[in-house]
């Protein structure tokens, strides 16, 4: 496989229809109102079928003048547009787009071109691709060719553009017919279309460069590509900066990177600093255009700060103040927009902002130290968003009196051993937090249980149920950022239940993929469980409850999957528990879902066609089907003509007997089946009477 193969992930961007894009299970939409009020419209095969069928079938595109009825309008259908690819005899006495309108050619006529041409080509032999890999090269340079050229789409049958009509706010569109027969749907509304915005542009100006990135993650349903257009004139000419739209950070030739698969970046040289510069970014979007809206940002080249500040003095006061001083080299002073002093209690801690918002000129602030062990730095923030940090001083806080001993400690065990404790604590400045401590004997020392302060005045516990103790003992003692600790509080006594049935199990979530019920659940917290079992009934009548499965303990999954539901069907599911006493829990919230239908009957099997047994009596056609149908709908064509409706036969049949067909024709068919709420059965396979 040659190195244009990673353009193929191109064609699978996302988009919403909000966007000027709509999704159906073979094409995407796109448009756009162009400013001289022409509309363009383009679709775009997701798979190697769509684009097979599209390339060999003409498809119709049915314009109307969409519903309006605020203002009294019905749909009114105004002209209808047969689209195909242009013959490759006259697409190549077009050729206009260089390179992308002969890869589009090659990638539509590749059977119908001579070998002559193909070799000069992606699809050349010497590349030696499998048909596979030919046809999916084909899809996708032929709709990555699109991108760069309307007049492409054209000329592939893949797109339209027209004069937008005089008094027209909405177009409804039918396009027809799909690999599957079907019609598809789509509406541009032209009173509420706004060009689709573009990333925001981000540009630092460092000395002699400018930094330049976006993020297009949130984009690429708009847009395939990006092009910058820079200024050097105050903005009255632009010109671009790629000599083709940027699609990713693979090409270095372009001086790009591609950060976490979301950030492009540029990085723009200067060989001097003071220039003044501006900067545009506009999305190449897939209908061979730019945007209309843009990003913009602009400022002088070298206008940043490039050193960071000087921690000088740390002053410790006993008013637990710290007064940080520090110098700054005054050539990138004016470039400064504030100072920020970071702290943190140790070296293993985040950093976070004691004091933001220090005007460029001042060179001295006092802090308030928050804990025992300070460390503090001084950030220098510019204009441009630059953030230079000094290195760390350290600072300890001055304090010897203890914090307040908290009060009211209350709490209780409820039949699962989860302890729910809580207490009134203080309001001091310099609280770090408190210590929790627990034990099981009255006479004893307790032991801490919280290795860290706690910040809250309630903390959640947990005690065993099946150990001989009944009473649990708790206290609390402060501490403050000094190390300054309380004395306790009274010791609380918290006796637990004696008998309890176990806590249910939970479900997580329900789904389903229409044909079976996925549910995920979480374990009972109780450690005495030896039984679960879940249960099933059906809605609207909720009956009896039906027992479906039933697991031990350590059998228990976290999963399971009901495949035994009907389409169009409403269920709902519990859970419960049983532990070793034989105390059953009660049921767990339960779940709900309906299994859709999706439309799509089961599929009809061997269909086949051989002569009948008269020579000369035409095609028999056999099938099998388990199903009752309506009708059956059978189609034939013959050689590589579009295929057509042969004949409607009734539900009960499963042969036929087509007098006309010849095996020197060389007749392919095709059957499916169709139900009286009109659902359908998909398309046989094509079977060939030659």
């Amino acid at each position: 496989m040659h190195f244009y193969a990673w353009l193929m992930g191109l064609i699978f961007w996302g988009a919403s229809a909000g966007a000027g894009y709509a999704q159906e299970a073979d094409y995407q939409f796109f448009h756009k109102v162009e400013p001289n009020g022409s509309v363009k419209l383009r679709f775009m095969p997701l798979s190697r079928t769509a684009f097979r069928f599209a390339n060999r079938t003409p498809q119709q595109l049915e314009i109307f003048r969409g519903a309006d009825p605020q203002r009294g309008i019905t749909p009114q259908r105004l002209r209808t547009i047969t689209l195909a690819p242009l013959p490759p005899e006259e697409w190549l006495e077009n050729l206009t787009g260089g390179y992308w309108d002969s890869s589009a050619l090659a990638g539509i006529h590749y059977e119908r071109l001579p070998d002559s041409y193909l070799d000069s080509t992606f699809l050349a032999e010497e590349y030696e691709d499998s048909d596979n890999q030919r046809e999916a090269l084909r899809l996708g340079f032929t709709n990555f060719a699109q991108n760069q050229d309307f007049s492409i789409t054209e000329k592939a049958g893949y797109g339209h553009q027209w004069e937008r009509e005089d008094g027209v706010t909405r177009y409804g569109l039918k396009f027809y017919p799909t690999p599957t027969g079907d019609t598809l749907y789509y509406e541009i509304d032209l009173a509420n279309y706004v060009p689709p915005p573009v990333p925001v542009l981000n540009a630092k100006f460092k000395e002699r460069r400018v930094s330049l990135d976006w993020n297009f993650k949130e984009f690429t349903d708009l847009y395939y590509g990006y092009q910058l257009f820079r200024s050097d004139d105050a903005g009255q000419t632009f010109y671009p900066v790629f000599n083709t739209p940027l699609i990713n950070g693979m090409d270095s030739t372009l001086n790009t990177t591609l950060n976490n698969s979301e950030v492009l970046v540029r990085t723009e040289s200067f060989t001097e600093n003071g220039d003044s510069v501006i900067y545009r970014l506009h999305g190449a979007d897939y209908l061979g255009g730019y945007s209309r809206q843009y990003s913009q940002r602009s400022g002088v080249v070298g206008s940043d700060i490039e050193l960071s500040p000087v921690l000088d003095k740390t002053i410790q006061t006993d008013s637990n103040y710290a007064v940080i001083q520090w110098s700054f080299d005054e050539r990138f002073a004016p470039y400064v927009e504030e100072f920020r002093i970071l702290h943190r209690p140790d070296s293993e801690s985040e950093s976070t902002v004691a004091l933001a918002g220090i005007p460029p000129d001042a060179r001295e602030v006092a802090v308030p130290m928050r804990y025992r062990s300070n460390f503090y730095r001084v950030q220098a923030i510019s204009f441009q968003g630059t953030a230079l940090a000094s290195f760390e001083s350290l600072v300890l806080m001055y304090d010897v009196d203890p914090p307040a001993v908290p009060q009211n400690l209350s709490g209780k065990i409820d039949s699962n051993g989860i302890v729910t404790l809580s207490w009134s604590g203080s309001n001091e400045e310099d609280l770090a937090g408190y210590y929790l401590f627990k034990g099981f004997f009255r006479n004893t020392e307790l032991a801490m249980i919280t290795p860290n302060p706690l910040t809250e005045t309630a903390y959640v516990d947990t005690v065993s149920m099946k150990t001989g103790n009944d009473t649990v003992f708790y206290q609390v003692r402060s501490v403050d950022f000094r190390g300054n600790g309380s004395n306790f509080t009274p010791r609380l006594a918290l006796v637990k239940p004696d008998v309890f049935p176990p806590a249910p199990p939970q479900f997580k979530s329900i789904e389903e993929d229409g044909t079976l019920a996925i549910l995920h659940w979480t374990r009972s917290p109780s450690p005495d469980v030896v039984t679960y079992r879940l249960y099933r009934t059906e809605l609207p009548d909720a009956k009896e409850w039906e027992l479906l499965e039933e697991w031990d303990e350590g059998e228990f999954p976290s999963r399971y999957e009901d495949a035994s539901l009907l389409p169009g069907r409403s269920y709902r599911y519990v859970l419960r528990a049983e532990d070793d006493a034989g105390l059953l829990s009660t049921d767990s919230q339960p779940v709900s879902l309906r299994l859709r239908d999706s439309g799509l009957r089961p599929p009809i099997e061997n269909f086949s066609v051989r002569e009948a047994e008269a020579p000369n009596s035409g095609a028999l056609l056999r099938w099998e089907y388990g199903e009752s149908p309506r009708a059956f709908y059978l189609y034939r064509a013959q050689g590589d003509r579009p295929t057509s409706l042969l004949k409607v036969i009734g539900g009960d049949q499963r042969s036929f007997l087509d007098p006309t067909g010849r095996p020197n024709k060389q007749y392919r068919y095709l059957i499916r089946a169709l139900f009286p709420n009109g659902k359908v059965s998909p398309f046989t396979e094509e079977v060939v009477f030659e």
